[in-house]
């Protein structure tokens, strides 16, 4: 027995199966592969919306203010999302945990009454 191959046995120990190789399917090699098409095709939307936004939108003849607002409100806008749900996420964590401990202290303290 080789040491990259996968034994399967019984409840009595006894050899039922021996795989030294996997092969996936067409269908899961397709999803990958079109999960990476789409990103790809993500990027290159994003990198031209950049191009687009930046060659047209702010080499119009606007105020200034408004093309700094433009670009500084979904910015601050996006950080507030990411702080919001960081804080989130950890204000749950923490409050699930201290719950979890009162409830083992309350199951060790049943006898009470």
């Amino acid at each position: 027995m080789a040491s990259d191959q996968l034994i399967e046995l019984d409840s009595s120990g006894a050899i039922t199966k021996i795989q030294d190789s996997y092969q996936y399917t067409s269908l899961e090699m397709s999803k990958r592969i079109g999960y990476w098409v789409l990103i790809v095709i993500a990027a290159i939307f994003i990198i031209y919306l950049i191009y687009f936004i930046y060659n047209d939108l702010l080499k119009r003849k606007v105020f200034l203010l408004m093309k700094q607002l433009g670009i500084i409100l979904p910015v601050v806008f996006l950080s507030m999302v990411v702080l919001s749900f960081s804080v989130y996420s950890s204000f749950s964590a923490e409050l699930r945990s201290d719950t979890n401990k009162k409830l083992k202290i309350l199951a060790g303290n049943r006898n009470i009454w």
